[in-house]
């Protein structure tokens, strides 16, 4: 896909990214879940090819966020690096999930830069790029953005979502975590809220260099 490579073994979410050559990731992107003080990954059940053509491939699988809540998780990729996942998640009677955070630790050699997309109203935004602090620990935390970039000036990974309808992420939702070598963008669709919302929907893209 246009000098980039993916990796997602057994697992619905990617496991390696590579641009033109490049290893992004520091370790496999994952879905983490929080019921009270047990904090675990969500484990992927077996992964189904739905759709294999020219230009796009749909691939879905269940997971579990321990034995009371059940997801199916659907992903919809494109040539052009694009991958749409859409989370649907189901409690096994009365449950609390205390936090479902997307977590995708990047290597530090290729996490430099961020850029987001700042909304100045309802109707339009701009663009705004930036260093990243090379402090340890949360380095970054912000209100819902429609797109958050992380990369050097040659690769970089962008994720976007189209709204925060349904999260319950708290008022900073979005944070970037430095650890040692590993840089951490870390979207909570729910944390600290009790209860589940049924739907969650976000995407990943490739990017070859800042946009």
């Amino acid at each position: 896909m246009w000098g980039r490579s993916y990796g997602f073994g057994n697992s619905i979410f990617p496991q390696e990214i590579a641009s033109n050559g490049v290893s992004l990731l520091a370790a496999p992107i994952s879905l983490v879940c929080r019921k009270g003080d047990t904090r675990s990954l969500a484990a992927t059940q077996e992964v189904v090819a739905r759709l294999v053509r020219a230009g796009e491939v749909n691939l879905s699988a269940e997971i579990s966020c321990g034995p009371d809540i059940k997801a199916v998780v659907t992903v919809h990729t494109e040539y052009d690096g694009l991958m749409f996942y859409h989370i649907e998640l189901t409690p096994r009677g009365e449950t609390n999930l205390d936090e479902l955070s997307l977590e995708i630790p990047l290597k530090g050699t290729v996490a430099s830069y961020i850029q987001k997309y700042v909304m100045m109203n309802q109707d339009w935004g701009q663009q705004a790029t930036s260093a990243l602090p090379g402090d340890e620990g949360v380095v970054w935390v912000s209100p819902f953005l429609p797109n958050v970039w992380i990369g050097d000036p040659s690769e970089g990974l962008l994720w976007f979502s189209e709204s925060a309808n349904n999260w319950h992420g708290g008022s900073l939702p979005l944070k970037i975590v430095r650890q040692g070598d590993v840089v951490k963008f870390v979207v909570s669709f729910i944390k600290p809220s009790p209860g589940i919302a049924k739907r969650r929907e976000s995407m990943l893209w490739v990017m070859p260099s800042i946009p």
